[in-house]
């Protein structure tokens, strides 16, 4: 199976920027050790602190569609819910 990349972009309501970012960190360090998982950056657009980018690579997409399934992931969707205006997610593959 070809690597798969995924780009998402996430932007926070106005006034949860902070608390949004915070639970947005705590999916680095569980999400890095994952079987599969070989790039999870997240950036912060310095125009504007609500839009934060993550660029993600991993071995196949069948290894992301687990972590989508991690319990740290559900954690943030339950912390985060009413506070994201937005998020969009671009999956690529290598031709």
């Amino acid at each position: 199976m070809p690597e798969t990349t995924i780009i998402a972009h996430v932007r926070a309501k106005r006034g949860h920027e902070e608390s949004v970012g915070n639970e947005l960190e705590k999916l680095l360090a569980p999400t890095r050790s994952e079987p599969g998982c070989l790039r999870y950056d997240m950036l912060v657009d310095a125009a504007d602190p609500a839009h934060f980018v993550f660029i993600e690579a991993w071995e196949s997409s069948d290894a992301h569609h687990v972590h989508l399934e991690q319990g740290h992931m559900e954690a943030f969707l339950i912390n985060c819910k009413g506070t994201i205006a937005e998020a969009t997610f671009y999956h690529l593959q290598d031709r």
